[in-house]
């Protein structure tokens, strides 16, 4: 009987054991287009935010006249690798574009509509927020065209999901300035705001994929938990319940992020699993390849074909398909048209995370996957087949799409491989039982909760797995890393990777463990404490962050409302670990993403004034829920005025509150007096949330603050944070503003700005700014933007 080869994706050429499965892969000229394709588009589309029409025009028709004489050129030389990548940026850089000018065509053409009825098709399921739901929706009207919408909802829970169709009436509006670059990257021309609607009945073949997912979806309704949750998101693709709960972000933080994403970075994985699987069971290799397919089709359906899915679900199914050749080369030339094809029908969603995860993880294997499972088979447990695999098939994912997962989440797991170890088999249970019981559940709806359950339980388990894994210290660590720096790292790392590509060794892993654990040691322990004495306000929107950091010792004040970019900013400054979290008092914008540094950042301690404790209001009450979580009960922390907390040469004195007198609210914030400097010449800063300026004259009695250098100026500028009175009397020459861009309160108010540059103080504010870093030293403060 032949011997059954390997149904792995990237063992798809092997002939025998040994060198051959180490043979450096050789990239066909298909692959260097697609690649050079996909980044011009992607640069042009991004780069032509702004600029004229007209110069768009002329760049776009001179690029696609030299892609044609390219063409010509490729045409009667064979194909050279140098001409391949020359058609793929001038034919890349014309499809960019082409996109901007559609793109402002379209936006021309919704800001003209009044107030009048439209259809609209849901094209992601609504994702609830602060004011109400909101979700992206292809819109339609008599005697226009189509365009992308993004559609905000009044009141908290509309009966639509993906794929619903409804009629309201409304008016479109042009992105806000603060979602402007937001919309631009994913196509959006226009927001509108629905109040009502009425929905229609499809009448489309998508009318029965649609409704089997709506129904399999509603089987799931019935079970509360994390484990239901993670299932919708894995399986149908719906996020919602999901983003809501711990687990998401713990997730995260176990490098788990892309195996609950509608790409290929997980499918790729469980497909290889499967894969595993049914050769362990002895099935034909032609049979195991239509199982693996008719997954992938089943999954899509589950999903209800969303563009992210397909996408996905073409580039792992070619590369199946290419395993009949067992050429390696055909994989990779599979998976180029793939990406041509998909560039040039959707230009901006060639930019989006599930189509870069999608092809970075799938090319990834392809071209890594043997040569990472020979390194593997080096470690104590390389003996097993299920342990090498799944540590094998996740490290050559990550060559291409671990810089990016650095973009997007601004952290870097380092329990990850371990995560990714314990999940892979996981996910594969998951996916195929999910699936297979879904389907089962929909046939026979009276016994669904008996064939769910197992499914269910599986996934509890895996969600206390996670949670366990991450809860371990320095289980992931901020860093910064901007997208296209991210996308160039990519490059140079599977670069490297290609040209080296060394024959593995114990030592050479050894080595390479070594190096990366000390590189670890010096990020995270010996660089923090090398840095200044800076105070740094954070942009983080509309909320308060503000650091406080010397000789290696550092505290937070505040942590805003939006975790990613309080995290990257974290990150974005070196920030690895915290000794102390202050929260100023109990209002969302203040301490709303302290849930978010748990297992991301060291923290210490949660320092909030004393009062606290016995407020019985909800915002208080749910602080010290949250606080307890990250760190523990015993460690968080009432303070009280003449309290003093050193961090350096930095002394944080408490001025405020003896007691409260607004259940927790503005006027009863924490008021800081930081000082810098023990001889000669002393530095304050008042650091004081929300107070307003009654607050602030209440603190300020009995001179127990004289005249200050750096004033955190209180509720983000508003028109009662300030009177003239104050600022002569704190005469601060610097005032720092934390204030999120184009906000709906009007911060900062105008006769606020008015008072300080009268005052002659020097006016910082994040919307403008970004980042404030004030460096302390024995001379003088030295104030800078990062923006």
């Amino acid at each position: 009987m032949q011997t059954l080869r390997r149904l792995s994706l990237f063992e798809d050429y092997r002939e025998q054991e040994g060198s051959q499965a180490l043979k450096r892969p050789h990239p066909p000229a298909l692959l260097a287009l697609a690649l050079s394709l996909w980044g011009a588009a992607a640069f042009a589309y991004r780069g032509a935010q702004g600029l004229p029409s007209g110069l768009l025009l002329a760049a776009a028709f001179s690029m696609l006249g030299l892609s044609v004489l390219l063409v010509a050129v490729l045409l009667r030389l064979g194909g050279p690798i140098r001409v391949c990548v020359a058609l793929g940026i001038s034919a890349g850089l014309a499809i960019g574009a082409f996109a901007a000018l559609q793109m402002y065509a379209q936006r021309d053409a919704a800001a003209v509509l009044g107030w009048q009825e439209f259809r609209f098709e849901v094209v992601e399921d609504p994702s609830p927020g602060s004011f109400g739901s909101s979700c992206l929706a292809k819109a339609e009207t008599s005697g226009t065209g189509s365009f992308l919408v993004r559609l905000s909802f009044t009141g908290q829970g509309p009966d639509l999901a993906y794929g619903s169709i409804f009629t309201a009436s409304t008016q479109m509006q042009a992105p806000s300035e603060g979602s402007a670059q937001y919309c631009w990257e994913r196509g959006v021309a226009a927001s509108a705001r629905i109040r009502s609607f009425e929905t229609l009945e499809r009448g489309d073949a998508m009318a029965f994929i649609l409704g089997f997912r709506n129904t399999a979806l509603s089987l799931y309704d019935r079970f509360e938990g994390e484990g239901a949750a993670l299932l919708r998101a894995l399986l149908f693709g719906e996020r919602a319940r999901l983003n809501g709960m711990e687990v998401s972000e713990e997730i995260k933080v176990a490098g788990l992020a892309h195996m609950v994403a509608v790409s290929g970075a997980h499918l790729a994985v469980i497909a290889s699993f499967l894969a595993l699987a049914l050769k362990s069971c002895g099935a034909p290799r032609r049979a195991a390849i239509g199982i693996q397919l008719g997954f992938l089709l089943l999954y899509l359906v589950c999903t209800g074909i969303p563009v992210s899915a397909l996408r996905a679900t073409c580039m792992v199914a070619v590369s199946s398909l290419s395993l009949f050749s067992r050429r390696r080369p055909s994989s990779m030339s599979a998976l180029s048209l793939c990406i041509c094809a998909f560039v040039v029908l959707d230009p901006v969603g060639a930019q989006s995370l599930s189509f870069i995860l999608s092809a970075g993880s799938t090319l990834g294997i392809i071209l890594f996957g043997s040569y990472f499972k020979a390194w593997c088979a080096l470690l104590p447990f390389g003996s097993s087949g299920i342990v090498s695999e799944g540590l094998s098939l996740t490290s050559a994912s990550s060559v291409l799409s671990l810089p990016v997962m650095v973009a997007e989440f601004s952290r870097i797991s380092l329990i990850a491989p371990l995560a990714n170890i314990v999940a892979a088999p996981f996910f594969m249970v998951l996916c195929a039982g999910g699936l297979l019981s879904t389907c089962l559940g929909v046939v026979l709806p009276g016994i669904s909760t008996y064939l769910l359950m197992p499914v269910v339980v599986l996934a509890e388990a895996f969600c206390e797995t996670v949670a366990l894994m991450a809860s371990a210290p320095f289980a992931s660590i901020p860093a910064f890393l901007g997208l296209p720096g991210a996308v160039m790292l990519s490059g140079v790392m599977a670069l490297v990777l290609w040209k080296a590509w060394p024959r593995p060794s114990p030592k050479r892993l050894g080595l390479f463990a070594f190096s990366a654990f000390m590189a670890v040691l010096l990020v995270v322990l010996v660089f923090p404490r090398f840095t200044d004495d800076e105070l740094i306000m954070l942009d983080v929107g509309q909320g308060d962050a503000f650091v406080v950091r010397s000789r290696g010792s550092a505290v937070l004040i505040d942590t805003g409302t939006l975790d990613m970019q309080l995290v990257e900013h974290l990150a974005k400054n070196g920030v690895y670990r915290l000794d102390a979290v202050f929260v100023s008092h109990a209002d969302d914008d203040h301490c709303g993403s302290l849930k978010a540094l748990k297992g991301v950042v060291g923290v210490g301690r949660v320092c909030v004034s004393s009062p606290t404790f016995d407020c019985p209001c909800t915002n208080c009450r749910a602080l010290l829920v949250d606080a307890g979580d990250l760190v523990g009960s015993g460690q968080v922390v009432g303070l009280t005025p003449g309290d003093s907390i050193r961090v350096g040469a930095f002394t944080l004195e408490v001025k405020a509150p003896e007691k409260f007198s607004d259940q927790g609210g503005n006027d009863d914030s924490l008021g800081i007096l930081l000082t810098h400097g023990s001889a000669g010449r002393i530095w304050t800063a008042l650091m004081c949330g929300d107070l307003e300026a009654e607050g602030l004259e209440r603190m300020l009695q009995g001179d127990q603050v004289g005249e200050v250098d750096i004033l955190k100026v209180s509720h983000h500028g508003s028109k009662n944070s300030l009177t003239k009175q104050l600022l002569k009397r704190l005469a601060p020459e610097v005032g720092l503003i934390s204030v999120g861009s184009g906000n709906r309160y009007g911060h900062p108010a105008r006769e606020v700005i008015a008072l300080l540059e009268e005052q002659g103080c020097k006016v910082m504010r994040t919307d403008q700014e970004g980042d404030v870093v004030c460096k302390f030293t024995p001379e003088r403060i030295l104030v800078r933007s990062l923006g």
